[in-house]
């Protein structure tokens, strides 16, 4: 059985999505390379970046608690994956794309 609307259109109602605050954040997720800010990580910003196909292709690490960091520059241009814990300890992943 498949549910539509009054005018016989498929819907799906979502529910919005709430974020809690993760600590990071992707500037923009397009360009030749991606600046990723993060704020009141005491433990610093560490992150996996991966390729489209799921292969590990970098790490990110800073020390500071607050601040930024560029990726991108020598990789080639694609779609990749950066995956990191907020300030829950819970991984959130951002897809992201390089471009030359």
């Amino acid at each position: 059985m498949i549910k539509t609307d009054s005018l016989g259109l498929l819907g799906v109602n979502e529910e919005p999505v709430i974020e809690a605050d993760r600590g990071w954040e992707i500037s923009s997720r397009i360009g030749r390379r991606i600046a990723v800010f993060y704020e009141d990580l005491p433990q610093g910003f560490h992150a996996r970046v991966y390729n489209a196909a799921g292969q590990q292709v970098a790490e990110i690490h800073t020390s500071g608690s607050s601040g930024f960091v560029t990726w991108g520059t020598g990789h080639p241009p694609g779609v990749y994956f950066i995956s990191a814990p907020n300030k829950l300890n819970q991984t959130i992943t951002a897809k992201v794309v390089i471009l030359h």
